[in-house]
Formats: C-alpha cells, sequence, structure tokens
C-alpha cells in the first residue's frame, strides 16, 4: 500500500496532508526517515509518524446507489458533489471505489479500502455480472438487440450481453446483464448502433441488489456477502 494511503487509513488525515508529513520528514518506516512521495508500505513494516506508531484502519467494504450528477470520486471536485459526500464523514478511513460509473449515471457502486481485493475484482478474470436498466432516446431495433446477445466487437475485444430484454412496450427501455470490467461498457454497446442514452441504472452488482438501499444511501457489506465475494475471485 502506498505511505499516504496507509497513513490516511490511520485516520490520521487526508493523502494529501499526508504528502506533507512525508515530505517534512515526519514519517519513518522500520525507523527508517522517508521522504519519497510513492513510497509503500509491507507487511510487517512499522511505520511511525512524528514517532508514534499507527496503524491502519479496519478493512471496510460499502455498497452505495449513486444518485444522478454525483461525481463517483472519493475526492474534493472543485464544489460538485461527489461519492465522498454522501458518506457524510461516516468512515475514517480512505475509501476507493471499485470501477467507475459517469456523473449522470445512477446506481449501485462498491467501495472498499482493501487494495488486494478490489484489484482481484478488477482483474479481467474475475469480471462480476452486473445488470443494468438502460432508457434510449429512439427505440432500440430487435435485430440490434439479438447482435447485442450475440456478441459485438467494441475497440479491444467482443463484448455481449448474457441476459438482454425490453423492459415495456416502447422498446425504449432495455434490461441486460454484463459481465465486464471495462469502462463505460453498456454505453458503447449501445453508441455502437447509433443510440443516445437518456438513463442508466445499474441494478446488481454480482449478488448485491438495491434492495433497502434508496438513491442516495450506503451500507457496509455483511460478512457473508465478503465472503462470498472471497469464494469468487482468486
Amino acid at each position: 500500500m502506498r505511505l499516504n494511503r496507509y497513513i490516511a487509513n490511520a485516520g490520521l488525515c487526508s493523502r494529501r496532508e499526508a504528502d506533507v508529513l512525508i515530505e517534512s520528514g515526519a514519517v519513518t518506516i522500520n525507523d527508517e526517515v522517508v521522504i519519497t512521495l510513492g513510497a509503500r508500505v509491507g507487511l510487517g513494516d512499522v511505520v511511525k509518524v512524528g514517532g508514534d506508531t499507527i496503524k491502519p484502519g479496519k478493512k471496510r467494504y460499502v455498497l452505495i446507489n449513486k444518485p444522478k450528477g454525483v461525481i463517483a470520486a472519493m475526492e474534493d471536485a472543485g464544489g460538485k458533489r461527489t461519492l465522498l459526500d454522501l458518506l457524510r464523514g461516516k468512515f475514517k478511513e480512505v475509501l476507493t471505489p471499485i470501477g467507475k460509473m459517469d456523473r449522470d449515471a445512477t446506481g449501485l457502486m462498491l467501495l472498499t479500502n482493501d487494495d488486494e481485493m478490489a484489484q482481484r475484482l478488477l482483474h479481467p478474470k474475475n469480471a462480476i455480472r452486473k445488470l443494468y436498466h438502460v432508457t434510449l432516446v429512439e427505440k432500440v431495433n430487435p435485430r440490434h438487440i439479438e447482435e447485442i446477445a450475440e456478441g459485438v466487437v467494441i475497440e479491444e475485444g467482443m463484448v455481449r450481453a448474457k441476459n438482454i430484454s425490453y423492459v415495456g412496450e416502447e422498446r425504449r427501455q432495455i434490461g441486460l446483464e454484463v459481465i465486464s470490467n471495462r469502462s463505460r461498457i453498456v454505453e458503447r454497446l449501445f453508441e455502437h448502433f447509433g443510440y443516445h442514452i437518456a438513463k442508466i441504472d445499474r441494478v446488481t452488482i454480482a449478488h448485491l441488489t438495491k434492495k433497502d438501499l434508496p438513491r442516495g444511501y450506503f451500507r457496509e457489506l455483511t460478512e457473508a456477502e465478503i465472503n462470498l465475494f472471497r469464494m469468487t475471485t482468486t
């Protein structure tokens, strides 16, 4: 883990403030002063700030239902609302979103300070199931639904929806299940055929749903939910 993140996870300060502490010579790893930004802390290393030993905070796994207009980031965005604002200072640990989501998209996101788990979930071989509810400006041609189900080549590779169908009779709303960690993959699928997206909502992530989680709210994962992720990723 990067040293500034380790210090922030201990609840001492923000990562930017940790950088100032590091450059000032106030931080040691195994009793050696470290002033290099980007230095890393290994298992078993002892980190001290101002001579006091610090320890990282508890590992957190948080599910949040992101509203439209909120930036999927945990740092200041020049006055614009971010995920950090939604957490309302609940956690002292520094959490990071697993994956990305556009500002105007809504739905479920996972946040954690468990770097190992985040890396496993983001690895291509561990791509997890995500279910989306998409509203298009135009009506969607049934032929394009079939093509998305069969697989579409988008830039760096083939993408297909494991399940895809109309929601309602207008043919502007689509439900689809995608197993991919690629950025903006759903948007790119429909843009490939020239459609314009009006709304996009991520309804599920793996075994997690929006049940009892209104827009703008969050909750910590249960131990059973965390263990299920551990069992399904390597």
